[in-house]
């Protein structure tokens, strides 16, 4: 039981240091500067987008991945010799480490979107499937896995490892028109079809060391929900199933304002992710508690482990193990269960200093499995008459230093290509970044009005 217990964190540790080489990323914050771009709704549902009628057709009008660890970059942690071979260096990687550290990796692919303008309102229908996932570390776990508790003596550590991650695809309807003078709102209602999920609550293992005797003290507090993620899940495994069979659904909402106080000052807020998944299939949930005694481990008493005739080595360690599985009381049900989503709230400001060109500040906080963070963002953004939009922003993301970002879009006579990073520089040089990747695609816009980029005043509803 100990090995399988060494295993497991073992193995978030291996995940750590995979996901340190993945270079990729996805929501970028930097889109919500851009008005000809109607992805821009996923950040605000009363936003209006340029055009009539605009198209997504499914894959190319959207798909981006997002990854962020502000524990460490890929060359903390993979270092080159001078004979030009690679080595390890798990003490740098653990030097930039924070007490406590996130993974997020985010995959967003737009199946289809058709939106439509009728009098002063404005519909849109979309298919969106999402995958995230949150990973929280804490540097002590990683020092106990590598230095061991001889550093550690006389110290309570908090090994507590946390993970939130869902596969999912949302159904949505957005509804956005004026509610008053210089005032407009909008609503985004879906449904939620769940795929996988695996999410964790409690507060870890905690572990003692005495300094004087080295007997160790733990204690557990964890529990780990999953669906869709168990050998259940693969036995006569098809597609049509996978995609539409599952009994895990939900419903969400994001809510959106646009305010107007001046003509050339926009300020926008919206609360986005807005409720939760009933988890059913393929369920299988693991908890560990120690509520009735912690585990104490005093070592192994050499005598008995070798000259006890009445007890073999094997049996003494199995005996070890069952008394580690009975403390830590691990259980294990398939009951259903229930996941939040990950809530975010966004405000803007915008000020016009000319018709065609605004600068702007944005703040999203989200929350996550520890509490929340906060996203900060400072932007530039202009167009070129109606064929071109631009923007340039100062981003920072997930508690780590600030990067350029830069979006663009490309207006044709029907047609409207896009590309947007958070960090730019970070395609070229992803080995030393925090955050890196892209989010691209192709829309159709019918009835464009090529007007500039100053926000028109919205009329009163029903006139």
């Amino acid at each position: 039981m100990m090995t399988k217990l060494y295993m497991k964190y073992f193995l978030m540790v291996v995940v750590i240091c995979i996901a340190g080489n993945i270079r990729v990323t996805a929501q970028q914050l930097t889109a919500a500067n851009l008005q000809h771009l109607p992805q821009r709704g996923n950040f605000n549902p009363a936003f209006v987008p340029q055009g009539t009628v605009n198209v997504g057709i499914p894959f190319f009008s959207g798909f981006g991945f997002n990854f962020s660890n502000n524990g460490f970059r890929y060359n903390d942690l993979i270092k080159r010799r001078s004979n030009d071979s690679l080595y390890l260096d798990a003490t740098s990687a653990i030097n930039q480490m924070q007490t406590r550290n996130r993974i997020l990796f985010d995959l967003e692919v737009d199946w289809f979107s058709f939106g439509v303008r009728a009098g002063s309102n404005y519909f849109n229908l979309s298919i969106r499937e999402r995958a995230n996932i949150n990973f929280e570390y804490s540097k002590a776990l990683i020092e106990f896995l590598y230095y061991g508790n001889a550093g550690t003596l006389g110290t309570l550590q908090h090994l507590n490892p946390g993970i939130e991650s869902s596969h999912y695809r949302e159904y949505a309807i957005n509804w956005a028109r004026p509610i008053a003078r210089n005032l407009r709102g909008g609503v985004k209602l879906k449904y939620l079809y769940g795929m996988e999920n695996i999410h964790t609550r409690g507060n870890g293992v905690t572990i003692y060391t005495d300094p004087q005797d080295f007997t160790i003290t733990a204690n557990s507090d964890l529990a780990v929900f999953t669906s869709g993620i168990d050998t259940t899940a693969f036995k006569d495994f098809s597609f049509g199933n996978y995609a539409l069979g599952k009994s895990n659904n939900g419903f969400g909402a994001d809510i959106g304002l646009i305010y107007h106080p001046l003509n050339n000052l926009e300020i926008g807020l919206a609360v986005l992710d807005l409720g939760s998944i009933k988890w059913r299939s393929n369920i299988t949930n693991y908890s560990t508690n120690t509520a009735n005694g912690e585990f104490i481990y005093q070592g192994i008493d050499i005598d008995e482990f070798i000259n006890n005739d009445s007890t073999t080595a094997q049996e003494y360690l199995e005996n070890l193990a069952d008394s580690i599985y009975t403390t830590f009381d691990v259980q294990t049900n398939h009951e259903s269960y229930k996941s939040i989503l990950p809530r975010q709230i966004l405000l803007n400001a915008s000020y016009y200093v000319a018709s065609n060109y605004k600068v702007g500040v944005m703040i999203r906080n989200k929350k996550q499995l520890s509490g929340s963070y906060t996203d900060y963002q400072l932007s530039f953004t202009g167009a070129n008459k109606s064929w071109l939009n631009y923007t340039v922003a100062l981003n920072k993301i997930n508690k780590t230093p600030a990067t350029m970002g830069a979006g663009v879009v490309l207006n044709f006579k029907n047609n409207q290509v896009y590309f947007v990073s958070d960090n730019v520089p970070s395609l070229f040089n992803w080995k030393n970044s925090f955050n890196t990747g892209f989010r691209a695609g192709i829309n159709f816009v019918f009835g464009r009005n090529p007007k500039p980029i100053t926000p028109p005043q919205p009329t009163l509803p029903g006139t």
